[in-house]
């Protein structure tokens, strides 16, 4: 099945990964440490420093709520357990509504997840909570989650399913088919307030040589926002937000987005993510038929407006607007697409469609805000004696 090929890439792709950190710092002895010991969540795959700590397992506490209207509806809990970062991801990458580098932040962002099905019959009903890094990311994931069940089971919330974000957690309700007397909203509103418990073990007593994509993920925490003020070294990049005057301003330590601003119904977000080497090339007609199909999946009913090539002192731009349907609702999508070294950003500003007007000219005055404080971030060629595989091929 396609979910289960999306597993089998993620396994093969991040740890991969996560087994080159760990010989990179101490050799095949930290792999063998991790085949004795290793990691309770597939999320410590990419981020294993819960994993050192001892902080990889969450055992959770459901409201007493949840129980009660269930069973007072005449259900029964058939099976209960968790998801885990990887199941998120390929559930997500297998429905293939998500672009790959907003799935790709799924397990650098989670915390802990569980879920109960109950039946009735011929009926049932999933509830099933997860918790984030942060209340953006929660946000975010909850907007992912919905997109995705709206492709899926359209426009029957809350008769068949919702997702509610609240605080760090995001529940989700889905019923195989319509029960009156049972709201998925309200049901999901109960499984809001449920709370992991993070047991303490013995951790590992060793740490890891990151990689760049991890690097660039660790690079969020040096972010700075002072008054107006945002510094950001690791991208080399600082902005002056004066002109937003009222506006929510927020960072986010995740690393994929940087930092975000909303205001009433328009959202601002600068995203970072790694160029894939194996990409098309910037500018390129295929890159731009790629980025196209990326953004015309994070809307229903997507229309590319205008896409164009640019210069901007950042770097090379494609700037692209697109309308479309986000929660059941018109938006427009005004969007500058840079490349910056190894670095791809993104300057979105989402707006309802009667104000995309104002959208666009907020998107070309906060690019004009954007100001290169350092050297794009660059990837270091190798030594003679490092970061080099040798591989003996015999007839």
């Amino acid at each position: 099945p396609p979910m289960w090929s999306m597993i089998m890439a993620y396994t093969h792709s991040e740890g991969f990964g996560f087994g080159a950190a760990l010989r990179r710092a101490h050799g095949v002895s930290a792999l063998e440490t991790a085949l004795a010991a290793p990691p309770r969540e597939s999320a410590a795959i990419v981020s294993p420093s819960s994993w050192m700590q001892g902080l990889d397992s969450a055992t959770w506490r459901w409201p007493e709520e949840v129980a009660s209207v269930m069973t007072g509806q005449g259900f029964g809990q058939a099976e209960s357990g968790r998801a885990g970062a990887a199941v998120i991801s390929a559930w997500l990458a297998a429905l293939g509504k998500t672009p790959w580098a907003q799935v790709r932040v799924v397990p650098a962002a989670w915390k802990a997840d569980a879920f109960q099905v109950w039946k009735r019959g011929e009926v049932e009903s999933l509830v099933w909570v997860s918790q984030w890094e942060v209340p953006t990311a929660a946000q975010r994931l909850a907007e992912i989650f919905s997109a995705s069940l709206q492709a899926v089971h359209g426009d029957q919330s809350p008769q068949r399913w919702a997702v509610l974000s609240q605080g760090l957690n995001v529940a989700v309700v889905i019923h195989s088919q319509p029960v009156e007397a049972l709201d998925a909203q309200e049901l999901a509103k109960m499984a809001a307030s449920a709370s992991p418990f993070f047991g303490q073990r013995d951790g590992v007593p060793m740490t890891y040589v990151p990689s760049q994509a991890q690097e660039l993920v660790e690079g969020a925490q040096q972010m700075t926002l002072e008054e107006s003020r945002w510094e950001d070294p690791a991208l080399g990049l600082s902005a002056d937000f004066s002109a937003l005057g009222d506006w929510k301003i927020g960072l986010d330590e995740q690393g994929l987005i940087r930092w975000w601003a909303r205001k009433d119904d328009m959202l601002i977000q600068l995203t970072a993510e790694l160029a894939h080497p194996l990409a098309p090339a910037f500018g390129s007609p295929e890159h731009v038929e790629v980025f196209t199909q990326a953004m015309q999946q994070s809307l229903s009913s997507a229309q590319v407006v205008a896409a164009q090539p640019a210069t901007t002192p950042l770097g090379e731009a494609l700037v692209m607007r697109v309308d479309g349907v986000l929660g059941g609702k018109s938006r427009a999508l005004h969007l500058w697409h840079i490349s910056r070294g190894d670095v791809l950003l993104t300057l979105s500003v989402n707006t309802p469609r009667a104000q995309a007007d104002a959208g666009k000219a907020l998107s070309t005055q906060l690019l004009g805000a954007l100001r290169a404080s350092a050297p794009a971030p660059q990837q270091e060629e190798p030594g003679r004696d490092q970061g080099i595989l040798e591989f003996k091929v015999e007839e």
